[in-house]
C-alpha cells in the first residue's frame, strides 16, 4: 500500500494541484494523510479548501488542524482581537475574510491528533506540530522528537509544521517530517511531501520534491489584494517561496529589536508597520 502525506500547503493552491496531479499520475496511491497549515499566508484559501473537499471525494484521507487554523478560529471566537491591515496581521485577516462558515466548521471538527490504522499495516501517529501542541516544532535536533518518540505506543510519527523534511529514529520509532507543501525551507521552487509505502512489520518513506508554477502562484499575491493587506509579510512570503528561505523569521526578528530599541512593547508579534518596513529596508528586500 502506497500513501501520500501532505503538510504546510498554507493556501499555495498551484503547489497543491501540482502535488494532486502528480499522485494521479505517477504514484498509485490509496490514501492520503494531511497533517494541516491548510491556510494563510498565500492566496485565497478558500480554492484550497475546495480542492481539499475534491481530495476527500476521490481518496480515502486523514487529516489533523494546524495552528493556522486554530488562529483562524480562535479569531472567531474572539472578534474584538486587534486585527487590521498591516503586515503583523493582515495576512491572518485577509484569510479570515476569505472563508465562509462552512470552512470554519470543517476545520473545528479536525482533532489535533490521530491514529491512521490501515489495512494490514502498521499505525500511523500523526500530527501537525506535536501529538499534545500544534505550534510545537519537532526537529532533529532538539529532543522533542526523541520525547514524543518515547511517549506514543505506535512505532511511527507524522508531523509537519517545521517546514523541512527530516527524519528521527528512536528506541526502534521513527518520526518522519514530510516537508511544507506549499512553503518549503531549503528547497526553491519545488512543492515537496512524501510517500509511504507499507512492508512486512513497517513502512517505507520515500521524499518527493516536483516542480509546479511558481509564477501563477506569485501573480495571485498581487490580484487578490493579499499585497495590499499586509505589505511587508506578503513580500517576505513571497521571497520565501521563491528562495527557500525563512526570510520571514529573519526580517521578525530584526523588526522586534528594533521596535524595543525604542522602548515598544512587542506582543504576539504585532508591531507598528514602520518597523517591518525599516527591518525590510536593512535586509534589503524593500
Amino acid at each position: 500500500m502506497k500513501v501520500a502525506v501532505l503538510s504546510d500547503i498554507h493556501a499555495n493552491q498551484v503547489a497543491f494541484l501540482a502535488c494532486v496531479d502528480y499522485l494521479k499520475k505517477k504514484q498509485s496511491v490509496e490514501a492520503i494523510i494531511l497533517l494541516g497549515d491548510y491556510i494563510s499566508d498565500c492566496p485565497y484559501p478558500q480554492r484550497t479548501v475546495e480542492l481539499l473537499y475534491e481530495l476527500k471525494l476521490r481518496y480515502p484521507c486523514y487529516l489533523v488542524r494546524g495552528n493556522r487554523e486554530e488562529y483562524i478560529l480562535d479569531y472567531q471566537n474572539n472578534p474584538k482581537k486587534d486585527w487590521d491591515e498591516s503586515s503583523s496581521t493582515g495576512s491572518l485577516l485577509y484569510t479570515y475574510n476569505n472563508l465562509s462558515g462552512r470552512e470554519l466548521d470543517f476545520f473545528r471538527s479536525l482533532p489535533i491528533t490521530d491514529v491512521v490504522q490501515l489495512e494490514n499495516c502498521e499505525p500511523l501517529r500523526i500530527c501537525h506540530g506535536s501529538p499534545m501542541d500544534t505550534r510545537e516544532l519537532l526537529f532533529s535536533d532538539n529532543g522533542k522528537a526523541e520525547f514524543y518518540l518515547s511517549q506514543i505506543r505506535e512505532s511511527y510519527l507524522l508531523s509537519g509544521h517545521t517546514h523541512t523534511q527530516c527524519e528521527v529514529h528512536y528506541q526502534k520509532k521513527v518520526l518522519w517530517n514530510p516537508g511544507a507543501l506549499g512553503m518549503p525551507f531549503g528547497t526553491k521552487r519545488k512543492a515537496i511531501f512524501s510517500i509511504l509505502t507499507s512492508k512486512v512489520g513497517g513502512w517505507d518513506c520515500e521524499w518527493i520534491q516536483i516542480p509546479y508554477n511558481i509564477e501563477a502562484e506569485l501573480k495571485q499575491f498581487e490580484e487578490s489584494g493579499l499585497n495590499r493587506m499586509a505589505k511587508v509579510y506578503a513580500l517576505v512570503t513571497r521571497l520565501g517561496l521563491q528562495t527557500g528561505k525563512n526570510i520571514l523569521l529573519e526580517t521578525v526578528t530584526l523588526a522586534k529589536s528594533l521596535a524595543k530599541q525604542e522602548g515598544v512593547k512587542v506582543e504576539n508579534l504585532k508591531l507598528p508597520e514602520k518597523y517591518w518596513e525599516e527591518a525590510a529596508h536593512r535586509l534589503k528586500i524593500l
